[in-house]
């Protein structure tokens, strides 16, 4: 493997925390070494970006203990700006959770019914010629269990969007990729990731509140559990606080700034941007009761496993919203968001209520497996130790 050979920038903080919830100011937080999970993350976090990581950013937040947040390399590698444990990345596909946790409290409103088809909350002309998406129920499509086909999978938006890498997507050209697919299975009969589902739960919070989803997601989401950092795309894609972003587009250690490659991450499959330290209290928020009502968290943790397994990963269950995996570490509640030079997860253990997150900005090619591998998770959980 050809290695990005970089100076390290190690930055750390830690702080206690009365509440999951507390807003977190990563920049008024002084290092403290006394953290048991300090000098660990230190080392983790050096000899990934000694592999070729751009930056990664690790948090983890023990109950009764507190939080440590560590960070090495860089924000912007062509200015030579070390990055800081919390700073403004992109989450990706961990919006769906958001998006989820919205959903779930119109449910218990009474709004909106688990079992609902999605198209009796849509206008016509945007389920037209999707596949399923005529069937298929609103808790189908929180778990991947509709049927409905992935936008992303289809070579022609692949080829369009590799054509035109800073091209802004609207939500109904990505659909149009999804209405020239067949459907994955019928509605029900199996669980399987597809962005469309999250895609079409976001016009439909739209069309059935009259609000934007960004406001939603303020109102309902982030402020309620106190995060600062945390926001949504789609009305400042790039925003000038965001860390830059490298790929490795054609697989040889060659990386390629990707910061304004993702102009489809703009909608409720994905656009989250976010730090760790936010993620941990984001994720802990949604398993604990507080931003789903308890009464529908049985349906959150209802999970299902699909016919077919990933052979290089840990077996997964598809919850609503989040899945379920179970380590020698424990069971572990999680989301994660891939974005072109972008990769975030956020964790958090079933029996203890320990959350983790790390997010990297750079992903693809040769740095995978440093990035999103088996092994690098497993490296990031051993650190975590069981329960």
């Amino acid at each position: 493997m050809r290695r990005l050979v970089l100076l390290v920038g190690l930055a750390a903080c830690s702080r206690e925390r009365s509440s999951p919830a507390g807003a977190l100011d990563c920049d008024a937080i002084p290092m403290d070494a006394s953290h048991p999970d300090a000098a660990a993350i230190d080392a983790l976090v050096t000899a990934r970006v000694s592999e070729g990581l751009p930056g990664l950013m690790l948090t983890i937040d023990r109950p009764g203990i507190g939080a440590y947040h560590g960070a090495a390399g860089f924000a912007d590698l062509g200015a030579g700006t070390p990055i800081a444990p919390c700073q403004l990345t992109r989450a990706g596909s961990i919006n769906k959770t958001v998006t989820a946790a919205v959903v779930l409290q119109l449910v218990d409103e009474g709004v909106l019914g688990l079992d609902d088809p999605i198209a009796a909350h849509l206008p016509p002309d945007v389920v037209r010629g999707v596949p399923n998406a005529d069937l298929a129920t609103i808790r189908q499509a929180l778990q991947h269990a509709s049927g409905i086909p992935n936008w992303i999978w289809s070579l022609g938006f692949q080829t369009a969007s590799l054509d035109d890498l800073e091209r802004v997507w609207t939500a109904d050209e990505l659909l149009d990729f999804a209405r020239r697919q067949p459907p994955a299975f019928e509605p029900g009969a199996d669980v399987d990731y597809s962005n469309t589902n999250a895609l079409l739960l976001g016009l439909l919070l739209e069309n059935v509140t009259g609000e934007p989803l960004a406001t939603l997601y303020d109102e309902r989401v982030f402020a309620p559990i106190g995060l600062r950092t945390t926001r949504f795309a789609a009305s400042e894609p790039v925003p000038d606080d965001l860390i830059r972003g490298y790929v490795d587009l054609r697989n040889n250690g060659q990386l390629l700034d990707g910061t304004r490659f993702n102009g489809w991450d703009v909608h409720a499959d994905g656009g989250l941007l976010s730090d760790p330290a936010e993620l941990t209290v984001l994720m802990r928020a949604m398993m604990d009761g507080t931003l789903v009502p308890p009464s529908l968290l049985e349906d959150v943790r209802g999970v299902r496993a699909p016919s077919t397994v990933d052979p290089e990963f840990f077996p997964i269950e598809y919850g609503l919203g989040v899945f379920r995996m179970e380590t020698s570490t424990g069971t572990w509640w999680f989301h994660s968001g891939d974005a072109i030079g972008y990769w975030a997860t956020a964790l958090v253990r079933e029996e203890d209520g320990v959350a983790v997150s790390w997010a990297v900005n750079g992903n693809y090619g040769t740095l995978d497996a440093s990035v999103s591998s088996r092994s690098a998770w497993e490296d990031v959980l051993d650190l975590v130790g069981p329960p």
